[in-house]
């Protein structure tokens, strides 16, 4: 073999090597080529897949799974912020409702509250407190100081925030919409404990604590208790709870009754539920529970113009 045949023949196999490498190249571009599109168009199915199954979801879970969630949210938000409430300063106001739907103002109290503590004073300036050690009841017309048992405590129970959290947490609620409680954006809720009749709370949207209270209506009456003023975590003077009888004010420590604000209190009193007549008086007073003969009986006082009769 001459020198120019060897020279053609290893230009030959180099081109030949040029081919097989440029070859398994050229095939793996193509290849990532089609992958590209092969993934292209799975992509786009796949993410409108997603999206309609999101949407689906979103849909089931508003009518069922979320709607529970949004409620025990809001359960939970209350009962943070109860726990976080040391005291608080507010003005109650009560009112009634009978089934013909007529309505009319109970009462409004003034109240203090600091942990175990409390005070409640009336319109008229009677004035309950409890320190938790003892129980009193200031009475300016009469210019008396009664001292009343620690328990039954009816006065503390008309609305009390930590009952009224814990009981949102344990029954079954739904949120049914919001509205303007005293001036404060509020969400109402339905509450439903266990073979007990349905009544309402509302939170306040901006502090998650409650203010407005509206009981079932039982024995053709309802009540509302809604806190037009209120104020958390505030300054609260020591000497309010301090039992400090008024200069000229007999101490009655034998108390043959307790004043209360309306029959409930009275029911809860004497563990009784009174008759009551067509038309209520002004306020009650509770004289004890009476036996003879074979039956227990209420002791009322009731104030009417008159006074105490």
């Amino acid at each position: 073999m001459t020198s120019v045949d060897a020279k053609v023949q290893k230009e030959n196999l180099s081109s030949i090597h040029r081919l097989v490498e440029q070859e398994p190249k050229s095939g793996k571009l193509n290849n990532n080529k089609a992958s590209k599109r092969l993934r292209s168009r799975w992509i786009l199915p796949s993410v409108a897949v997603l999206a309609a199954g999101l949407l689906l979801f979103a849909a089931l879970t508003s009518l069922t799974g979320l709607a529970g969630f949004f409620n025990r949210d809001v359960a939970y938000a209350m009962e943070k912020a109860v726990a976080q409430l040391a005291n608080y300063h507010g003005v109650l106001e009560i009112r009634s409702k009978n089934a013909a739907g007529e309505e009319w103002m109970s009462r409004r109290v003034e109240l203090w509250s600091d942990g175990d503590k409390y005070a409640v004073r009336q319109d008229d300036g009677t004035m309950t407190v409890n320190n938790g050690e003892r129980k009193w009841q200031v009475r300016p017309q009469s210019k008396e100081v009664a001292l009343l048992p620690l328990v039954p405590d009816p006065s503390r129970h008309d609305f009390d925030l930590r009952d009224e959290s814990k009981r949102a947490l344990q029954y079954s609620h739904t949120v049914v919409g919001t509205e303007m409680i005293a001036g404060r954006q509020a969400t109402k809720l339905e509450i439903s404990p266990p073979g007990g009749l349905v009544y309402y709370l509302w939170i306040d949207a901006e502090t998650n604590l409650p203010v407005q209270l509206q009981t079932a209506m039982q024995n053709a009456l309802q009540t509302t208790y809604t806190y037009v003023s209120f104020e958390p975590n505030t300054q609260i003077d020591p000497g309010i709870f301090a039992y400090q009888p008024p200069e000229g004010y007999q101490v009655v420590e034998k108390e043959p009754g307790q004043l209360v604000a309306t029959v409930e209190e009275a029911a809860a009193i004497s563990q009784l539920t009174p008759l009551l007549p067509q038309e209520a008086p002004g306020r009650w007073k509770f004289g004890g529970k009476g036996c003879g003969g074979g039956r227990t009986a209420l002791k009322f006082r009731l104030k009417g113009r008159g006074g105490w009769s």
